[in-house]
């Protein structure tokens, strides 16, 4: 097995597969962020009691979409 550091063998083969299939800008520090703000602003609230109104929905299709495109603009 290679070795990345990582302790864990399923985070540790998760790694490789992506170093292998997508391009590095894919695990950026930019790009976690943007999942986390997509997760913090949109998928928790809906998830749970609080209401999206329109305008915070259509807010949150636009992040996403652009973020999805993103992930498949960095495979190799």
């Amino acid at each position: 097995m290679v070795e990345t550091g990582i302790s864990s063998p399923l985070l540790n083969e998760l790694k490789i597969y992506i170093e292998s299939n997508f391009n590095k800008e894919l695990i950026s520090e930019h790009y976690f962020q943007k999942v986390t703000d997509i997760a913090r602003d949109y998928r928790n609230a809906a998830a749970h009691t609080e209401l999206v109104d329109l305008k915070k929905a259509n807010l949150g299709k636009k992040d996403i979409r652009a973020a999805i495109k993103f992930f498949s603009d960095m495979k190799k």
